[in-house]
């Protein structure tokens, strides 16, 4: 009996340690289990691995050398650049100095023309103070100032003296000059008067006035002769002759056409411009007729004979 439990025991025991390794499953086996890597190979692996990280490194810090030597060049171009513009700008400082010197100059030379125009100005006026003492002591009417009326006698330089002395005489009747031998009565309007209100300020200044009419070669050269003696440089006075709309040659208000001579051109030259002008010659040949823009300007108003 005792024997039979044994080998019960025994039974029970072995199928136990069966199904313990059933449940175990089966073993693992690692494939270097019997070949374990040696240490010097770990070695040798982590040194190569470094050896790749630190290429990677230098060759990345090789393509920021190279970007950062770009940008030198580029910091390199643009301070030449700036050295170039400041130098552009020194010598542009200079040339500017030197024109606000040549200004300067300029400035200089003007006030200094100013004033020997006011000097030649000052002169003038005491002339023309001398020659009024001159007209109260003497009784003959030569030059009033200005915006006031001149009178005075009329010579040609064109005339002898034998000429002269039967052409010039005057007979003065308020603010006019009479030349009976030439058939003028003028008077010299020393204000400016605009171009539109010429005819009418000598229509007011004598009863029947108008702006003077050289018809004849006569009174042109009595008038040319006055002027040359008695105005200055500079001086013209604005006359009733003009250049109708649509007509080629210049007439005079009493519908007469000029002398082709007594243009300050000469004849066979055409003038465009509508208004005339009584004016010196830039050859100095004296007072001639030449065109004036239809602006402003001195006149000489006369009244016409009968």
């Amino acid at each position: 009996m005792m024997e039979k439990l044994g080998l019960v025991f025994l039974t029970v025991i072995h199928i136990t340690v069966a199904f313990e390794f059933q449940s175990l499953g089966s073993p693992t086996f690692h494939p270097n289990q019997f070949n374990p890597p040696s240490t010097v190979d770990k070695e040798v692996k982590k040194a190569v691995s470094d050896l790749k990280a630190q290429g990677s490194r230098l060759e990345k810090q090789g393509e920021l050398i190279s970007a950062q030597a770009g940008l030198l060049n580029k910091l390199g171009r643009h301070l030449d650049q700036q050295e170039k513009s400041l130098k552009d700008q020194d010598r542009q400082q200079k040339d500017q100095g030197k024109h606000i010197g040549r200004l300067d100059q300029l400035l200089s030379q003007m006030h200094a023309s100013q004033q020997e125009e006011k000097s030649r100005l000052s002169n003038i006026e005491e002339k023309l103070q001398q020659m009024e003492t001159k007209v109260v002591t003497t009784g003959k009417p030569e030059v009033h100032q200005h915006g006031k009326v001149q009178v005075g006698s009329a010579v040609s330089n064109n005339m002898s003296e034998i000429e002269r002395e039967e052409v010039v005489t005057e007979q003065h009747s308020g603010n006019l000059t009479n030349i009976d031998k030439v058939g003028l009565s003028f008077a010299l309007v020393m204000k400016t008067v605009k171009s539109s209100e010429m005819e009418d300020h000598c229509a007011e200044l004598v009863e029947g006035g108008r702006l003077l009419v050289l018809d004849t070669k006569q009174k042109y050269e009595a008038m040319q002769g006055y002027l040359n003696k008695n105005m200055d440089e500079g001086k013209e006075f604005y006359i009733g002759l003009r250049r109708q709309h649509g007509v080629k040659t210049h007439h005079w208000s009493n519908g007469v056409e000029i002398d082709d001579n007594f243009w300050c051109s000469g004849p066979g030259y055409p003038h465009r411009s509508v208004c005339t002008a009584l004016k010196r010659h830039r050859n100095s040949i004296g007072y001639c007729i030449g065109t004036a823009p239809c602006h402003r300007g001195n006149i000489i108003c006369e009244k016409p004979q009968q």
